[in-house]
């Protein structure tokens, strides 16, 4: 769950059952991968129950140091249908998460040699029958380009 830091106050309050309670073990490996010349790590996680998708970098206070990326993936039903009106971590406490949604889905990655491509897909209810899956969000990562780059909805 979070490997990126999210912060949730403007004191630097986070949720310690998260990466952000175990930031030195986050650096050690971000600073693993910088060392040994890994350009745009992408990072898959879940259990949010949400779906967002983040720049990681090694000091959250400079957003232009972007080194990887976070894909947090959804869950299909779990917590009923969601909110499409929530805004989860956005905010400009975090603007390094580019994308948020609390509706239920799935992520949809396609890996090739010179590009990723996260699809985050959902549904308005899972609760109605057949109520058809539709894109929100689609991120490209470029090899050697660390980083999310918008790929429209």
């Amino acid at each position: 769950m979070f490997f990126a830091r999210r912060l949730h106050s403007a004191d630097g309050a986070t949720a310690m059952d998260t990466w952000d309670g175990y930031v030195a073990n986050r650096n050690r490996l971000q600073q693993g991968w910088t060392a040994r010349g890994v350009r745009g790590a992408v990072v898959l996680t879940g259990d949010a129950h949400r779906a967002y998708a983040s720049d990681l970098m090694l000091d959250y206070d400079n957003p232009r140091q972007v080194i990887g990326t976070e894909l947090v993936c959804s869950s299909v039903t779990s917590d009923g249908d969601g909110n499409a009106d929530d805004t989860g971590g956005l905010s400009p406490l975090n603007p390094h998460i580019r994308f948020f949604s609390n509706l239920r889905g799935y992520t949809r990655v396609t890996v090739e040699p010179a590009q990723l491509t996260a699809e985050f897909r959902a549904v308005d209810r899972v609760t109605v029958r057949d109520r058809p899956v539709r894109t929100l969000k689609r991120y490209v990562v470029e090899a050697g380009n660390p980083g999310l780059h918008d790929a429209g909805p």
